[in-house]
């Protein structure tokens, strides 16, 4: 998994300067490893809300594979708690990319979103956070220990992450129990 991209998606009047104050403290090395993974051309980059068709445009963004992964049960005391690992762990083998996403509400609050996508393209967890934290994510993800982070764990879920989504919990235990699982582990297909 390489570094994320940070895209820009807002572009109304007035919005140069909101954005300019956004990123002045950011360090987009650490962040993002550089200027040059900053998408803010209008002309290019103007997806709106619908940030996702940019995956359309730079499609090797991602890497297009089924992720396969057995996962055994998690030593988490509770049902609750050994659920959430388990969900944790499960979302964390889907994800191969993540962004940082400036749209009209992070102009208007100052927080960024943090987007972390699967193979598809689909947004597995997301999270809005100061635009400095984009440096933290960014060194998590390049030592390989992102799932630690609190932008991870108390990330929304994407909508087809959730349960009842085409890739959520109601998804995963289905297949598991076609495939003969027991409750120790599951087999996941994404």
């Amino acid at each position: 998994m390489g570094p994320a991209i940070w895209l820009r998606t807002h572009y109304a009047l007035g919005s140069n300067l909101k954005h300019e104050m956004l990123v002045a403290g950011v360090d987009m090395r650490k962040a993002v490893d550089g200027d040059h993974r900053l998408l803010s051309l209008r002309r290019l980059h103007n997806y709106g809300p619908d940030w996702q068709r940019m995956f359309q445009a730079l499609p090797e963004l991602l890497e297009n594979y089924v992720v396969t992964a057995v996962v055994p049960a998690s030593k988490a005391s509770g049902w609750k708690t050994r659920s959430r690992a388990l969900q944790s762990q499960v979302h964390s083998e889907c994800v191969v990319t993540w962004l940082v996403v400036e749209d009209e509400e992070a102009l208007r609050s100052g927080k960024v979103a943090v987007m972390f996508v699967d193979a598809c393209g689909n947004e597995v967890r997301s999270r809005r956070v100061e635009a400095g934290v984009a440096e933290d994510v960014g060194g998590f993800w390049a030592s390989s220990s992102w799932t630690e982070m609190d932008e991870w764990e108390n990330a929304e879920y994407g909508h087809e992450y959730q349960s009842g989504g085409s890739r959520g919990v109601s998804c995963w235990r289905a297949r598991a129990a076609l495939a003969g699982q027991s409750d120790s582990q599951r087999l996941v297909t994404m």
